[in-house]
């Protein structure tokens, strides 16, 4: 008889402290005390995580992570447990980013299970200002339902208070 007189543990197969290696006698489980109600159960974490990728169709000089951040209208959103490439909106751009960011996501997490998918088209409306002052041509942006700018040539970058982007 293998294993007389020991005890297996995490680490492995020990001498039992007990009986000291001699395997006399029977020892009481000290968990339920001789009831045969142990109870054991399996560690399990679960880590949730959102991968959030954006595609953006702009054709002006803003940055596109200014866009991103701001406001707009929704224009089509989908929320399935696998989401389907966009394939008919009238700008190519959109349907090709679509495409990509549903293959890139399929793909890219071979080990995680994907619960939910969302995507969202947003329209963001954006104005590109052309002006000249002091003999200087420069050129602004105002962007998203909130308006904000973004003049990065500013001429006076100090003005009583103003804050521009």
């Amino acid at each position: 008889m293998e294993n007389v007189g020991t005890v297996y543990t995490r680490e492995g197969w020990r001498m039992c402290n007990t009986c000291h290696g001699h395997a006399y006698g029977r020892v009481m489980c000290w968990t339920c005390q001789g009831q045969g109600q142990l109870k054991m159960y399996i560690l399990l974490t679960i880590k949730w995580e959102c991968h959030i990728d954006n595609h953006v169709t702009e054709r002006t000089d803003l940055p596109d992570h200014l866009i991103v951040g701001s406001q707009g209208t929704d224009i089509f959103s989908q929320e399935l447990p696998r989401v389907y490439p966009v394939t008919a909106f009238h700008d190519q751009d959109v349907n090709s980013g679509s495409q990509r960011l549903v293959e890139a996501h399929s793909r890219n997490w071979p080990t995680k299970r994907i619960l939910m998918q969302r995507q969202t088209l947003r329209a963001v409306p954006v104005s590109e200002v052309k002006y000249e002052w002091n003999d200087t041509s420069t050129r602004f942006w105002v962007f998203g339902l909130d308006h904000k700018v973004h003049a990065p040539d500013y001429p006076q970058q100090c003005c009583c208070g103003c804050t521009i982007l």
